[in-house]
């Protein structure tokens, strides 16, 4: 057990935290500085980040999970392994994973107005077997592989680059080296498939602004599928963002169909506009054309302008998860008869289901009437959804 040397410490002016044979100064305080905590920080060691650090007594971590990953790290390093006896918001208290035949413990509690954590006992001699101090190590979880990890991709000049960015890069190829080689990539898939239509646009500065594409096999087989056309747009979660928009049609198996994708800035009118009219260079339009999609202005509006002759309509997927975020109660009777009033082709049976939900939930029926029944039930719609 390691003994904390009051005497000798309360004369250090700096706190500093020991790595291998190094010592590196963290903070520096005259004898006359207050700590507003009531655990003295001059008699112990801050530890602020993962670099690996001597565990002892008075060791301040600055908060929980910091302290945790130092655990796990001193376990690991040295092959030994411990179980958690009590754990909460104030107290971490762990002991060896063979605690009848092993002393070693260690006990840290958090200080008062702070976050911090400090090391109040530590027992730091094992006793225990050595098939038990190297066997399967419980501490190498998900959680702390993944700190050691993202540990190594830390600029040590403290300017991050996001772990997660480089972890992708790694797995999936860099993002910006990915838009520098689009043209040569798009020029690929036109020699090998000479029908297809894709567009790069760029802004005033020659920076990327649009990407389009549909594939020749999509454009033949547009008119073997079904006059429906649903859009929809994705944010993508990639370095640069953006939105991935897509249409696809049903076949005559009733199977999504994809027809073509784009990439833009963001959902707008005019980057909606710009992509349904490569939509309609691409594929044209259909006697009873329906388009169906969320409720999103940006699409209704480049609908309008693009085709003014199709029928528009509201996705009734989108809108029940409206209404169940909107209404806790959308669920059991009040779903039942959504359902039946979305999807019945004759009007009797469209009203009776209304007046179902008018007499449980008359706020959802204004809700629904408000949405336009012409855009989300069968039985109203102008088109052939």
């Amino acid at each position: 057990m390691h003994d904390a040397d009051d005497s000798h410490r309360s004369n250090e002016k700096s706190i500093a935290a020991s790595i291998g044979d190094q010592s590196i100064v963290n903070n520096t305080r005259s004898e006359n500085d207050k700590v507003s905590s009531s655990d003295s920080l001059s008699d112990g060691v801050i530890v602020a980040d993962y670099t690996p650090v001597t565990m002892r007594i008075n060791c301040i971590f600055e908060n929980k999970k910091l302290l945790q990953y130092h655990l796990h790290h001193d376990a690991m390093s040295k092959h030994y392994q411990f179980k958690v006896k009590r754990s909460n918001s104030t107290l971490l208290h762990v002991i060896c994973i063979d605690n009848e035949g092993c002393q070693w413990k260690l006990r840290a509690t958090r200080m008062r107005g702070s976050e911090m954590f400090v090391v109040k006992r530590f027992d730091d001699v094992h006793t225990c077997s050595i098939e038990i101090v190297q066997g399967h190590h419980r501490q190498a979880n998900s959680w702390m592989i993944g700190k050691c990890v993202k540990a190594k991709y830390l600029d040590p000049t403290n300017t991050l680059y996001r772990p997660a960015e480089i972890m992708r890069d790694i797995l999936r190829g860099d993002d910006a080296e990915s838009y520098k080689v689009l043209s040569a990539w798009a020029e690929m898939v036109m020699r090998k498939n000479p029908a297809s239509d894709i567009q790069i646009e760029t802004d005033s500065e020659n920076c990327f602004k649009y990407f389009y594409m549909c594939l020749a096999a999509s454009k033949h087989g547009w008119p073997y599928c079904r006059p429906v056309i649903v859009v929809d747009g994705s944010a993508l979660k990639a370095r640069f963002g953006g939105m991935l928009l897509a249409a696809c049609g049903h076949d005559a198996n009733g199977s999504i169909f994809p027809l073509v994708f784009g990439i833009v800035p963001s959902e707008s009118n005019e980057s909606w506009k710009w992509f349904f009219e490569k939509l309609s260079d691409s594929i044209g339009t259909r006697e009873s054309l329906a388009i169906v999609a969320d409720r999103h202005k940006g699409i209704e509006y480049a609908v309008n302008h693009v085709y003014p002759d199709a029928a528009f309509g509201i996705c009734v997927q989108h809108l029940a998860a409206n209404l169940k975020a909107r209404y806790k109660d959308f669920k059991g009777p009040l779903k039942t008869y959504f359902d039946g009033a979305s999807r019945s082709y004759i009007l009797s049976e469209f009203h009776r289901h209304m007046e179902s939900i008018r007499g449980l939930n008359p706020d959802m029926h204004r809700y629904l009437v408000e949405a336009d029944p012409t855009k989300w039930s069968r039985a109203y719609f102008n088109g052939r959804r």
